[in-house]
């Protein structure tokens, strides 16, 4: 190419340039071309000719095989391809998704943006926080209910404890007395629980329902018959503040089945028993479900009065009665066939007397 024809921002100066070079040299590859497909044919019909008038199979043979070379190779042609007229519906730009993948692949295709434009692609988490609603409703606490509410949000401060023992060994008297120690009750102060025989014969005409004793059944007939939820604000022996969701299950063995879905739902078991009867079937019974369901226990003995107001044990005898109690739970344990558990002990920080 001469630099000279040409400005220095590449423009064309030089002498106008003739047309009929560029038709001459079109018209020239047209001829070319006709020449070319021309002598195809020639050799195609002579070809097709020999295939049928030759004698040889051999040569037959032979003859067909360049017959369909050609017309392979007049397929890949690329100026056989050029010449043919693809309809728009037919032409492929990108090779599809069966392709690509293969038939036996199920490919899924979404359309774009169909996620709104107000809607955040990770939308962010949504903290629930509950609130107390009209707090007259509700009885008063020495305790703030905001407080409780909060405790309750983390999960880490929060304890489930299932109260379980045999019938009549104080269990719904145990729940009063947290009850007691954290709301005003009136009541409480008022009379003392009908749960222990003392109480009823040293006041007969004075009635004290438990405080989970909801059911009309269960006031008439002295006996708990559902599983009854309280949640409250405990303190352990460091001052520390827990959230504690107590459940009061039943004794009675009819209504077993309420221990075994409050059992469910406990993280702990606090094992009721009383100081004068010791342990029943029901406590065993009791501690095989709390094993079964892998959960920890703590002995309560309840009625520790009965030794001195009704055995009238003196000091050392009532010391090695409430020894034998907690050596009897031990070997209910022992004899449970889940009975994993640790050791129950004074020593060891998980027996109460009541």
């Amino acid at each position: 190419m001469d630099d000279s024809n040409y400005d220095e921002f590449g423009n064309y100066i030089g002498a106008e340039l003739d047309s009929c070079s560029s038709s001459s040299s079109e018209g020239e590859e047209e001829i070319e071309y006709d020449e070319q497909r021309e002598q195809g044919q020639q050799q195609d019909t002579e070809t097709r000719s020999g295939v049928y008038s030759s004698d040889d199979p051999e040569e037959k043979a032979q003859n067909l095989m360049t017959m369909m070379r050609r017309v392979d190779i007049a397929q890949q042609s690329p100026q056989v391809q050029q010449s043919q007229i693809v309809l728009h519906e037919d032409k492929s730009y990108y090779p599809s998704a069966e392709d690509v993948f293969g038939s036996d692949v199920e490919v899924l295709v979404q359309e774009e943006d169909t996620q709104a434009l107000n809607e955040p692609i990770i939308a962010p988490i949504k903290m629930r926080k509950f609130t107390v609603g009209d707090e007259d409703d509700l009885p008063k606490t020495t305790y703030s209910k905001e407080f409780l509410v909060d405790l309750l949000g983390h999960p880490s401060f929060v304890r489930n404890v299932a109260v379980v023992g045999h019938l009549h060994h104080g269990k719904t008297a145990l729940v009063d007395l947290l009850v007691a120690s954290t709301h005003e009750w009136k009541e409480w102060d008022m009379a003392a629980p009908m749960g222990t025989p003392v109480a009823k014969m040293a006041k007969p005409n004075q009635k004290a329902f438990g405080f989970t004793d909801t059911l009309q059944l269960e006031r008439q007939r002295g006996v708990s018959l559902k599983c009854a939820a309280m949640s409250m604000v405990v303190q352990d022996s460091r001052e520390k503040s827990w959230a504690l969701n107590i459940v009061d299950t039943p004794g009675h063995a009819d209504f077993f089945d309420e221990v075994e879905a409050g059992l469910r739902l406990a993280d702990g078991v606090i094992l009721a028993v009383d100081a004068v009867e010791g342990v029943m079937s029901g406590t065993r019974r009791a501690i095989a479900a709390a094993l079964r369901e892998g959960l920890k226990m703590s002995l309560v003995i309840t009625k520790v009065d009965r030794l001195i107001l009704e055995l009238k044990l003196p000091p050392a005898d009532a010391y090695y009665k409430l020894r034998l109690t907690i050596e009897e739970v031990n070997s209910a344990i022992a004899s449970s066939p889940h009975g994993d558990h640790g050791r129950i002990s004074p020593e060891l920080g998980n027996v109460c007397f009541s």
